[in-house]
This record gives structure tokens, C-alpha cells and sequence, in this order.
């Protein structure tokens, strides 16, 4: 951890590594909502910042915004399982109960769309 908080400011990775120590380890979440800000004005689109912004956000009750940044992260990692899965405890934070079993049924045939052949695949009902 300290290797990454020794780089520069300019460093996306640096920045969400912060972030995340701050908000998941230290419940700064003022410190960890600069750090991703940060983080995403280096990198719009990088996938674990708009992750944990959007948990964060969600943290805050700001349930639309964070499932926004979740969708951002979709957008660059469309394969992603924990991507989905995130994306559906957005909606289960929402209580869409409809959208949390589609996209957990995405996050389950995601994780084995590459590895298994699709008649083998459980089914999440």
C-alpha cells in the first residue's frame, strides 16, 4: 500500500487505493469521496474507481448516482461478474427485487459464459 501512496498525484491507481483504505478501512468518507473524484478526473472510465465511487455514493443514500457510477464501470468491463453483481445490490439497495435477480443471472452466466458449456450453466430462479 505504501508504494502506491508514494506515486504521484497523477496516478489513478494511487488515488482509488486511497480511496478505498479511507472509506472501507478508516469511514473517512469526505477523504475517500476526494481521493475517487480524483481518481475519476484522471481516468473517467476506470472501472474500479466508478465501483467504489458507486458504493460509496450509495453509502451516502445517493442510491440513483451510485448505480450510475456502476453503469460507468459496465460500460468499460461488459464481461465483468463482480461488475454485475455490484449492479445488482445497487438495485437490491433500491429495493427492485425484479432487477436484482436479472442482473445476479447476469453475473452467474458471466462467470461461467467462458468457462462452461452453456447447458451446464445453474440457473438462478
Amino acid at each position: 500500500m505504501r508504494r502506491y501512496l508514494s506515486w504521484p498525484y497523477t496516478c489513478a491507481d494511487a488515488q482509488v487505493a486511497l480511496g478505498e483504505v479511507l472509506f472501507l478501512g478508516e469511514s473517512n468518507w469526505i477523504g475517500a469521496e476526494r481521493s475517487l473524484k480524483r481518481a475519476l478526473q484522471l481516468d473517467p472510465h476506470y472501472p474500479e474507481a466508478c465501483l467504489l465511487s458507486g458504493q460509496l455514493l450509495e453509502t451516502l443514500g445517493r442510491l440513483e448516482e451510485g448505480l450510475e457510477m456502476k453503469l460507468r464501470a459496465l460500460e468499460r468491463d461488459p464481461f465483468s461478474a463482480f461488475v454485475h453483481l455490484q449492479i445488482s445490490m445497487s438495485y437490491w439497495n433500491q429495493r427492485r427485487y425484479d432487477d436484482v435477480i436479472e442482473w445476479a443471472n447476469k453475473a452467474w452466466t458471466s462467470t461461467f459464459s467462458t468457462r462452461m458449456p452453456a447447458n451446464t450453466w445453474p440457473v438462478l430462479t
